[in-house]
């Protein structure tokens, strides 16, 4: 989500001249959680937490959280030392760079830290990190398909207790001739048309299925030190399991002409109109705290976000224009709604009217 090599290259600055770096194995674990003491206050202990939120063949990426009274949170380098130890590199959002040694790369972390930079240089202390299980992604992702599905379940129920008053109120009031039923029948028109968007956006939502799976991974351990940033990330992940299930529901509807599908996909409309409004809401606020944190290198990530609000602006957009569609439509009323008599014309009484019956002369006469 964020550019890491300018810290990457900070982090292997500072260590080349200590040692030979090279990248850390695969035995970090991706959370951690423990304590600092800084030399001069050994009776004050902070709280000392990392999450890894970025693996590659060139390294390790995390970010590292401490506490009060100490601070000093950043982005966090992991570098291989000799065979078994390493180096976490933490640089801070004001300038200083940690350095934690550890003599041993698996299971808990501790050894000494020291600080080199203009705040607080040549201060030190000791740290213990100790790893913290974690749900996979696919076990977050999993859940968020559960959530998604029973959400479009309370959606078609509502539907379904809801349609006979909804066909009360849009009942209208013009009947239709022969004719008019014939020309509005079937799924044609701009009914077409919102058939074929619906069916390209469910394929484009299981195509990229795979990036609501990623949000889940090294991204949702970034947000754990961002607040309110795993929520909507988990928001995210239900929005597309939920969009893709109820356009598959929804199509299904639309094809068994059910008298059911407009106020359906009224309401589907609706919520994805408040799932846009809440996820701008939230996006504006991580905006600004990413931009805080890492600075021009969160440039990347914040174009990314920009991108994503505008998306949201035209969803709100499009569920204004289609719910109006399937609340107005004579198409959609002819279609789903109930059958209703055809508008008759009497062509007897107009001919009838027009004729001249001659008078017959009187038998008297």
């Amino acid at each position: 989500m964020v550019s890491c090599r300018p810290y990457m290259r900070i982090a292997l600055l500072v260590l080349s001249v200590l040692v030979a770096h090279r990248p850390a194995a695969a035995q970090i674990a991706d959370h951690y959680l423990g304590t600092v003491v800084n030399d001069d206050m050994t009776g004050q202990p902070a709280e000392l937490e990392l999450f890894i939120y970025a693996r590659s063949d060139s390294g390790t990426i995390g970010w590292m959280k401490v506490g009060n009274p100490l601070g000093g949170s950043g982005a966090t380098a992991v570098v291989a030392r000799d065979l078994d130890s390493l180096y976490l590199v933490t640089v801070t959002t004001t300038g200083d760079t940690l350095i934690w040694a550890a003599p041993q790369r698996t299971g808990t972390l501790e050894g000494r830290y020291w600080i080199k930079g203009t705040n607080y240089d040549g201060q030190g202390g000791r740290w213990r990190l100790v790893p913290q299980p974690r749900i996979s992604k696919a076990a977050l992702f999993l859940f968020a398909v559960a959530v998604g599905a029973l959400c479009i379940l309370a959606l078609a129920a509502l539907s379904a207790a809801r349609y006979q008053r909804w066909w009360g109120w849009r009942a209208n009031p013009v009947c239709h001739t022969a004719d008019d039923r014939r020309k509005l029948s079937g799924v044609q028109g701009w009914l077409a048309w919102f058939v074929l968007g619906q069916s390209l956006l469910a394929i484009y939502l299981l195509v990229t299925i795979r990036d609501a799976v990623d949000l889940l991974g090294g991204t949702w351990m970034l947000g754990a030190a961002i607040n309110g940033m795993r929520p909507l990330l988990f928001l995210e992940a239900v929005g597309h399991c939920f969009q893709l299930f109820g356009i598959v529901l929804g199509l299904f509807l639309i094809r068994r002409h059910s008298q059911l599908a407009p106020i359906y996909w009224v309401t589907m409309l609706s919520l994805a109109a408040v799932y846009a409004f809440v996820d701008i809401l939230g996006a504006s606020g991580i905006r600004q705290v990413l931009a805080t944190m890492f600075g021009p290198d969160a440039a990347g990530a914040l174009r990314g976000m920009q991108e994503a609000t505008t998306q949201n602006f035209r969803v709100i957009f499009n569920a204004a224009i289609w719910s109006l569609y399937w609340i107005r439509s004579r198409r959609v009323f002819v279609v789903f709604g109930p059958a209703a008599p055809l508008q008759t014309v009497s062509a007897v009484e107009p001919v009838m009217s027009s004729v001249q019956v001659p008078k017959l002369p009187s038998i008297a006469g």
